[in-house]
């Protein structure tokens, strides 16, 4: 049996207290530890210092410098304030001018608004407002239309060009040349005719019988009195080739158009106006 083993009386009896005890000295600390100081760099005398120089297999072009310079900010800056400058500067005048344009906009809106649209009455005077549509008949001489419907003056057989003989005293001398085309309904006569009056040129007259009513448009050409030239008659061509469509020679349908008047005229005129004698 193992003996129990006894206490100590200098470990386990507690120390004095009093003045002269006193607490063991602590053992110093280590010194702190931290990184080593930087060695300053010698330069190896194998390796000779050396300016970078760029290699390039061609030569820098001007996209190259545009798209990888550095952009002038300064001078992008300087061109800014001068364009601000220079508006705050013109910028009145510019208000101005744009104030005054808006006023004559509105003046001439309010006066083409106070002009009526003109409906036509009947089918030749629908053929003459189709000219002034866009594309407006434009030849390079003045062209002046008129149209007329000449009721209950003829039987329902009679043929336009008689018609048109009889309507406008028209006598062999005065008919320069007549031809007669089947447009759509009707039967259409288109006639030049040289009148010997004050008026200079020649006139182109579309006729056709609607019942026993004659329907007749006419255009007068400025040019000479006593000869048809070849520009009057490539230009009536091109009018009786816009008015003479099928679709505009329908019986008991009126084509639908308007025309608004100019300087007060009850019809439209083309072409270049003509110099006052």
């Amino acid at each position: 049996m193992s003996a129990i083993p006894r206490p100590r009386p200098d470990r386990d009896r507690a120390a004095p207290a009093g003045p002269s005890a006193r607490p063991a000295p602590r053992p110093p600390a280590p010194p702190a530890r931290g990184p080593a100081p930087l060695r300053p760099a010698v330069p190896s005398a194998a390796a000779p210092e050396t300016a970078f120089v760029e290699r390039r297999r061609h030569r820098r072009r001007w996209w190259s410098r545009w798209l990888y310079g550095s952009l002038p900010l300064d001078r992008i800056e300087s061109a800014v304030r001068r364009v601000t400058r220079a508006l705050l500067h013109w910028l009145p005048a510019i208000l101005g001018a744009l104030g005054v344009l808006a006023i004559g906009a509105a003046v001439w809106w309010w006066q083409q608004s106070r002009i009526p649209v003109l409906a036509p009455r009947h089918r030749a005077e629908a053929l003459c407002f189709l000219l002034a549509e866009s594309p407006v008949f434009a030849p390079p001489m003045h062209v002046e239309s008129d149209a007329a419907m000449v009721r209950g003056r003829f039987s329902t057989d009679t043929p336009p060009t008689l018609a048109i003989r009889e309507a406008m005293r028209l006598r062999d001398d005065m008919v320069v040349s007549e031809e007669r085309r089947t447009v759509g309904d009707y039967d259409v006569a288109v006639m030049w005719v040289r009148i010997p009056t004050g008026d200079t040129g020649h006139w182109l007259v579309i006729g056709w019988m609607e019942g026993s009513d004659l329907a007749m448009c006419s255009f007068r050409f400025a040019g000479d009195p006593m000869d048809l030239t070849s520009d009057q008659i490539l230009w009536g061509h091109r009018l009786t080739d816009r008015v003479l469509e099928p679709a505009f020679f329908r019986a008991g349908v009126v084509p639908d158009v308007r025309w608004r008047p100019v300087d007060g005229n009850s019809m439209p005129s083309f072409g270049p106006r003509e110099p006052r004698r």
